[in-house]
Parts: C-alpha cells; sequence; structure tokens
C-alpha cells in the first residue's frame, strides 16, 4: 500500500475498496486476504481499509503483514476474530518486534510471528533466453507463484509479475496478458480471464525472471547492511 522507494506513491484506499470487492463479486469468498506494502503502518489510512475488510462477510480472515519497524496507530480496528497481525522476523532489523508482541497481548490482537531465513533475488529485468519447456519447468518449480496479487485495480498472479508488468516489461492490457484489469469488466470476464491465466503454462514475466532456485537465495536483511 505505501511508497515504495519512490516508484510508487500511496494506494488510493477506494480503489482498493472497489478492487477487491470485484473480485469478490466474482469468486464468491476469500478465505485469506493479506494486506501489505512496503509497510502497511506508514499508510494514513489503512485502518480504514483493515475495517472495510472486517465489516464485508466475504472475506473469512485478514492478514496485516509487517516487517515489525512501525508501531501502527490504532490497535482497536485489529481487535477482531478475523484479523492476524503477521510480524516478520527479520533479525535484528525488525527493530519493534518485541514491543509489537507486547502491545498485541496487551490489546488482545491475535498476531504470529515469521522467522524468515532467506528470500529470492528475481529483480533482474533482462530478457532470459530460454526454451518453451525451460520456461514452463521453471514456472511448475516456481516458489513465489500462486500468491495472487491485487495493485491499482489490477490482479496478478504472483508479486514478480506484478512489479515486471507494472513497472517493466509492459502496461498495456492485452488478452494474453499476466495482468486482470478488475475496475473495467464486469464479473464474468474477469471469471473467464481468471481461468485464462490459471491455465498457463507460463506468465510473460518468466522471460524476465531469474527463477526461485538455490542459486538465487539472499540471506534475510542483507540489502540493508
Amino acid at each position: 500500500m505505501p511508497d515504495i522507494a519512490g516508484i510508487a506513491k500511496h494506494t488510493d484506499i477506494e480503489i482498493c475498496k472497489r478492487s477487491v470487492g470485484k473480485l469478490l463479486d466474482t469468486v464468491g469468498k476469500l478465505d485469506s486476504l493479506t494486506i501489505l506494502g512496503g509497510e502497511l503502518f506508514l499508510h494514513p489510512h489503512w485502518d480504514e481499509f483493515v475495517r472495510w475488510c472486517i465489516d464485508d462477510r466475504r472475506i473469512k480472515n485478514v492478514v496485516l503483514l509487517t516487517n515489525a519497524t512501525i508501531m501502527p496507530s490504532n490497535w482497536k480496528v485489529m481487535q477482531n476474530d478475523k484479523v492476524v497481525l503477521a510480524l516478520d522476523d527479520y533479525g535484528d532489523v525488525s527493530l519493534r518486534l518485541s514491543e509489537l508482541k507486547e502491545c498485541a497481548k496487551k490489546h488482545g490482537v491475535n498476531y504470529a510471528v515469521y522467522r524468515h531465513t532467506h528470500w529470492f533475488d528475481v529483480t533482474g529485468y533482462s530478457l532470459v533466453k530460454q526454451t518453451e519447456g525451460e520456461l514452463c519447468r521453471k514456472y511448475e518449480t516456481c516458489q513465489i507463484k500462486g500468491c495472487w496479487n491485487i495493485s491499482d485495480g489490477f490482479l496478478y498472479k504472483c508479486t514478480t509479475s506484478f512489479y515486471k508488468m507494472k513497472y517493466m516489461v509492459r502496461k498495456n492490457i492485452e488478452g494474453n496478458s499476466d495482468f486482470i484489469d478488475l475496475l473495467h469488466q464486469d464479473t464474468d470476464a474477469i471469471r473467464k480471464a481468471i481461468e485464462r491465466l490459471s491455465g498457463k503454462d507460463y506468465l510473460d514475466a518468466c522471460k524476465y525472471c531469474a527463477g526461485t532456485g538455490n542459486e538465487n537465495m539472499i540471506g534475510v536483511a542483507r540489502q540493508v547492511r
């Protein structure tokens, strides 16, 4: 939701509501919706969107993901059985992890701590020369695919696809695009687009992705040291 290195500004909360609402109209319900950034708690209206998600009965669970560096401005909105505060533990980089855990206990907020040991460096933006078979195998073994993302009214199949399609590869909507326009299509069109995207052997973004092999595994927080 918040600013990402000066590239993306704070997301419009109304666009978030319309996008998620349209997806719900299409699929009927969501077992879990994760809200993240950047850093979620930097957004001035994060709690407004959380309240909206809580109030929609079609969303079963609302997960708020934070890197444990910022204290939330509103604990009350998280005092709901549907909400889980997910605290990423990046070691000494997660400066306020202990404080967040204590405050969550104090305010009766559900929380979980996730200790991470690595991440995958898939940030290269050059075309990777691979055969159709190699692309299919890379997608089949990918550890990121399947994490559907919504950003600025578009639905993406994975976070890598989101960044590469939005900021680098292309922004025009085509019939075989890796993303789906949620704001300007009816539910039937969106449903068909989801089925099409789910059935692809690999994404266009895979052509620009290094993959999630061991050679691309990076220890957490190395980029800030």
